[in-house]
């Protein structure tokens, strides 16, 4: 009996205060999968608008991913270049995909968010080479209860520092 009041005095803790969980996955090794990268477009998924509210738009987190991603020297593309360079493969490029969604956990008070950052890069099939796809290669996710706006910065900020750490690990060579 002891013990199951234990337990729901943890799972009220982490209601009341909040709580985060996260985790990153490349394909088997992240040099495989990002090396070679010479450019990154960053793409962020429509906003809710309860998030907005909260002031979390797309410019924000794309200003922040940019400036992140910049001031390690990871070359940034414009959508247009980024492109481009898909459909004439000139260019060994990938988008980075941010996205930010909240349900309502439980009771109207406790919100759950969910941030997922991945990298999307354009591979062919080995059975059937003619075959083009575009493909998450990396991926990082974050997972909130009840961040306050600048915790959930911080949340976004985590996942883009596990990509920018896997990515000079995959070009440092």
């Amino acid at each position: 009996m002891e013990r199951k009041s234990l337990s729901v005095f943890l799972v009220m803790l982490i209601f009341v205060f909040g709580f985060s969980i996260s985790g990153a996955h490349a394909m088997d090794d992240p040099a495989a999968a990002l090396s070679g990268l010479k450019g990154i477009y960053v793409n962020i998924a429509p906003i809710d608008s309860n998030l907005e509210s909260e002031g979390v738009t797309a410019n924000r987190l794309r200003n922040e991913a940019e400036g992140r991603l910049k001031k390690d020297g990871i070359n940034i593309l414009k959508k247009d270049d980024y492109d481009r360079y898909s459909r004439t493969q000139t260019y060994q490029s990938a988008r980075l995909d941010i996205s930010v969604t909240s349900e309502v956990g439980g009771s109207e008070t406790h919100r759950i968010y969910v941030v997922r950052v991945q990298i999307i890069q354009e591979a062919r099939l080995l059975r059937k080479p003619i075959i083009k796809i575009s493909a998450p290669t990396w991926e990082a996710l974050k997972i909130a209860v009840n961040p306050g706006e600048g915790s959930l910065i911080m949340q976004i900020q985590e996942a883009l520092d596990l990509f920018i750490q896997d990515f000079r690990s995959a070009n440092s060579r």
